[in-house]
């Protein structure tokens, strides 16, 4: 039973949203596992499960023979994978790879138990092991990817480092912060760094419930920074209605990394959204250059780098130097924002200064002008552009005028929904869902419909069969 009634209300808006009902205690417990599995694996993007609750399911281990692990979930270069397809699929279109695992057991009481804790912990170690446990097929089909990560020529190859573990136990109360509760942490990391195959970082976190709380609004983006900045001009919109207002400032890297971080270190990646790529590490030109820059001359860095774009909800100035941003999305510095935050730790980062251009809009068609503006620096797909074009909107529209018929949204924005709380999760269709449909019903090629929709894109478009308007 959960006893905090903000963590609650976050629980029952997730049922809702997902259409779930549970009747008894024991449904509620496994309701409550899929909660979490569904905060921890959607963290750094919230369209992970959008159109696509069977990945969810498939995730939600918890139950008979489920070997202590309520939750698995396995990323490649940030995507959750379902198969081995999957797997493959990514490995075949990336030059480097980076894995990540999660292992997650969930509890709906207040009070942390420790026994609980030392066996997730063993069921974790026999996951990268032998298998020691019964494991039902669920399980087993997490064990099969694992092993042809750890197997596969054409893997190994592309991997930049070793996958790394995030080992997470949730409960709804505190966590202890006693040098028992941290000498149980180190002990199951140990025992995991004696697996028989090789782990890069691992990570063994208790989450609260405040944790959770926070996790949730997270996913939302609804979350609000203040920044110390240093000089600020306003930018002329020519009285354009659907910009609130407008500015450019500068200010410290060092003050931007708060803007970047997580509280527990690591990047916000969900600032990214709107950004049509991802971060390309640093062995392009570009972002050799910047990291070069911060690393031998970082006092130059304002005048080398165009700096970051934000698109927000709102913003003000707090006092004098003082900025606030809200709901703040990253759409144009992505490579110079993972940069500043890989520099976050170097003496050299005091002398960097950053140019932030910020609008404030709530309109999709002023962020996707910004977007397809701003991002020219580095190579961009076009597929990465594509629910800007016309058919979509006409699409859009369809599904509006339909709604009297089938309950259905078209989300062309990620998360162009999340602030209606009307509006289910299995209601809203996106990209991926409407491309991988059109591939398997009526392009007739359903054995390769499970593809990604940039490839399906990619590979359709070309051919001008997909998307045209007559």
């Amino acid at each position: 039973m959960i006893k905090d009634l903000v963590l609650k209300s976050q629980f029952v808006n997730f049922l809702d949203s997902w259409g779930l009902k549970y009747s008894n205690t024991i449904e509620e417990a496994y309701a409550f596992e899929k909660f979490v599995n569904y905060l921890v694996l959607s963290q750094d993007d919230s369209s992970t499960f959008i159109g696509n609750p069977d990945l969810l399911d498939s995730c939600c281990v918890g139950g008979g023979e489920d070997a202590k692990l309520d939750g698995i979930g396995i990323k490649i270069n940030g995507n959750l994978v379902g198969d081995i397809q999957d797997i493959e699929q990514i490995v075949d279109a990336s030059k480097k790879i980076d894995v990540e695992f999660f292992l997650i057991q969930s509890k709906e009481r207040s009070s942390f138990d420790s026994s609980e804790f030392n066996t997730f912990g063993i069921g974790a170690q026999y996951f990268f092991s032998d298998p020691k446990l019964p494991e039902s097929q669920a399980i087993k089909s997490f064990r099969k990817m694992k092993d042809l990560i750890y197997s596969d020529t054409k893997v190994i190859r592309k991997l930049e480092n070793n996958p790394s573990a995030h080992i997470v136990y949730a409960f709804c109360g505190t966590p202890p912060q006693d040098e028992h509760t941290e000498a149980l942490k180190k002990i199951v990391k140990q025992n995991l760094e004696s697996c028989p195959i090789s782990l890069n970082e691992i990570r063994v976190e208790i989450l609260g419930t405040t944790d959770l709380i926070r996790m949730s609004k997270e996913i939302a983006n609804d979350y609000t920074i203040e920044l110390t900045i240093k000089d600020i001009i306003p930018l002329t919109t020519f009285e354009n209605k659907k910009i609130k207002k407008a500015y450019s400032f500068t200010c410290e890297a060092i003050e931007l990394v708060k803007l970047l971080s997580k509280d527990d270190g690591t990047i916000r990646k969900s600032l990214f959204y709107e950004n049509v790529r991802d971060y390309l590490g640093n062995q392009g030109g570009v972002n050799s250059e910047i990291e070069k820059t911060l690393k031998e001359e970082p006092e130059m860095f304002l005048m080398c780098n165009n700096g970051i774009t934000i698109v927000c909800s709102d913003f003000n100035q707090i006092r004098d130097k003082l900025v606030s941003i809200q709901n703040p999305q990253i759409v144009n510095g992505c490579q110079t924002s993972h940069s500043i935050f890989h520099f976050r730790n170097s003496d050299s980062l005091k002398n960097v200064h950053v140019l932030v251009k910020i609008v404030c809009t709530d309109e999709y068609e002023i962020t996707n002008k910004i977007v397809r503006g701003t991002n020219k620096q580095n190579q961009v797909l076009e597929e990465s552009f594509e629910t800007t074009k016309p058919f979509h909107q006409h699409l859009e529209d369809y599904f509006s005028a339909r709604r009297d018929k089938v309950s259905l949204y078209y989300e062309r924005r990620n998360k162009q929904y999340a602030s209606n709380p009307t509006i289910n999760k299995f209601e809203i269709a996106n990209l991926r869902v409407i491309t991988q449909t059109l591939v398997g019903m009526f392009l007739q090629s359903p054995h390769i419909a499970h593809r990604h929709e940039a490839k399906l894109l990619e590979m359709y478009n070309s051919q001008n069969e997909m998307y045209i308007i007559s």
